[in-house]
């Protein structure tokens, strides 16, 4: 079966430019050996009392030649598999960005983010790896020829040795592959661990059993990581012994073994010596790039798997000649959805059945994992039901409408993501957003620069007026709102239900708000509350308090 690496170094090149390469690095074997035979020839005249001027011309344009193959070989590999890799990249990107959040959540983070930094990493330090093994195979391969050419007895020998070398140097190869694949899972957990340190800093800092919890599981991951490590380095290093081993047996054999068993060998075995000594070079250099072609075949299954995962998970495309720029109503009609996982631990939703009209202010309220969140995803269709029907204005919304119908929305949620450019917004007016810094009091904090904002180490606070003053940008039929006022001081709060959400309604919105701001309560149309995933409980305002 062919490995996933040379699928991938074949997609990604040319065959010319595989050809040339090959040719290119059997020019540099072919010179590596005529150096080599020009050096024993040398030798040999100079021991005659000639020293033959021929010989340094011949050996200065052969070393000329070996050079330029050799860069050569080196350059074209490393720009061919960067090309690669760029263009591995780039895809995987442009699935990503294709993919539905589910299918996000199922593979994980933390795996998306190791194929595209780590496994990518080490096919990237491949390059003097391949390029070096290709050129070391050419030469292994002129030189052989040219120890036979001198003595049959002592290729033979080599060769022996070499067979049983490499058989014991590939022995245990599968069991070091599995090794690296647990180590990169390993790392693949260390990095999760240390973005939970990182990104729940707070968390952490304000709960030390919390705390220690989570140093406990750093350490216990990242010894398993050390251990597993320190496993292959000593395989490796076993190799590499093993490889010094079988040069001294075979120096040995050749200077000790083999004059006593053949009486004519001892007319070449200063030139088969001097030979073996440059065989060595080359043969320890395709032989150490073993691990890592191993390394960079687990690293291109990696990102292969990932991408049959992003293909496998990913809808049709969707149909652009559907077009939604506004709507009268929105319906959920007896919508159920599940999380992938055990019987035990997956939450579920429904079935829940809920009608959302244009220009109204909608308050949803409920306790912590009563469904809030995930009922705002199904409503702007990043999940889609597992059954039941979500509809606007009798359109069902499925994987071909779905990409139209979600043009309808803006969204801040709890977990929303700040970019320091305005991506998607084009031809944005540099004033407007200066004027919705002020009125969101961030222009004493960061400005609109070029195309950028200058900043944004925000507070949460602060970070939720910025993802607003974006949503406001987007200038959209519907604003989703995940409990945007629960970090902003009371001037604030009271400004985004007193005035803002006002606003948005008097110019044609929908505002569809998460809270739990009873005290603004009046300010919505409606109210829905939910309860482990359904609604329970569905009114009218309340009256303004007196």
């Amino acid at each position: 079966m062919k490995s996933k690496l040379v699928e991938l170094l074949i997609r990604g090149s040319t065959p010319e430019l595989r050809r040339n390469i090959i040719v290119t690095a059997a020019m540099s074997g072919v010179a590596s050996a005529a150096i080599l035979a020009i050096i024993n020839a040398a030798a040999h005249s100079v021991e005659v009392g000639d020293l033959n001027l021929r010989y340094f011309a011949m050996f200065v344009i052969v070393i000329a030649t070996y050079i330029y193959c050799l860069r050569y070989t080196f350059d074209r590999t490393t720009r061919t598999l960067e090309k690669i890799l760029d263009g591995t990249r780039n895809r995987i990107a442009d699935k990503i960005r294709h993919s539905e959040l589910i299918s996000i959540d199922q593979i994980g983070r933390a795996q998306i983010y190791g194929r595209l930094t780590q496994d990518t990493a080490i096919l990237s330090q491949l390059e003097y790896y391949l390029a070096s093994g290709i050129q070391s195979a050419a030469m292994v391969l002129f030189i052989s020829l040219y120890i036979i050419s001198l003595s049959t007895y002592a290729f033979f020998v080599t060769v022996l040795l070499l067979v049983g070398g490499l058989a014991i140097y590939l022995r245990n190869d599968r069991r070091l592959n599995k090794n690296f694949e647990y180590t990169s899972l390993k790392e693949a957990e260390l990095f999760d661990r240390v973005t939970h340190l990182i990104d729940g800093f707070q968390q952490v800092r304000l709960n030390q059993e919390r705390s220690d919890d989570l140093y406990t599981d750093t350490v216990e991951v990242s010894g398993a990581v050390r251990d597993s490590k320190i496993a292959m380095a000593r395989s490796y290093n076993e190799k590499y012994i093993l490889s010094q081993v079988f040069f001294y047996a075979n120096l040995g054999a050749i200077v000790f073994v083999l004059p006593q068993i053949v009486p004519t060998y001892s007319e070449t075995i200063t030139q088969v010596t001097v030979a073996i000594v440059f065989f060595v070079g080359p043969l320890t250099s395709l032989v150490s790039s073993i691990p890592a072609y191993n390394k960079g075949n687990m690293a291109a299954e990696h990102i292969a798997m990932l991408e049959n995962k992003l293909d496998e998970l990913r809808n049709p495309p969707p149909d652009d000649s559907i077009q939604i720029s506004s709507f009268s109503q929105i319906n959920l009609a007896d919508v159920e959805f599940s999380y992938a996982g055990s019987n035990t631990d997956r939450f579920s939703m429904g079935p829940l059945s809920l009608e959302i009209n244009a220009g109204e202010i909608l308050f949803i309220c409920g306790g912590n994992g009563s469904g809030k969140s995930t009922l705002l995803r199904i409503l702007t269709s990043l999940y889609l039901p597992k059954q039941g029907r979500l509809s606007v204005d009798g359109m069902t919304i499925d994987a071909e409408t779905m990409h139209a119908y979600r043009s309808l929305f803006s969204i801040v949620f709890s977990d929303f993501h700040l970019f320091d450019k305005l991506y998607g917004l084009r031809d944005v007016d540099p004033e407007r957003v200066k004027e919705l810094l002020v009125r969101m009091h961030l222009d004493s904090k960061t400005a609109y620069v070029d195309g950028r904002f200058t900043a944004l180490d925000l507070s949460t606070g602060q970070r939720k007026r910025m993802a607003l003053l974006v949503a406001l940008l987007e200038d959209r039929q519907v604003y989703v709102l995940d409990e945007w006022a629960a970090e902003q001081d009371p001037e604030f709060r009271a400004y985004f239900y007193e005035e803002l959400i006002h606003d948005l309604r008097a110019s044609g919105k929908t505002v569809i708000a998460v809270s739990h701001d009873d005290r603004y309560f009046h300010h919505a149309d409606r109210i829905v509350k939910m309860e482990l995933g359904s609604v329970v409980e569905e009114d009218s305002a309340p009256p303004v308090p007196s």
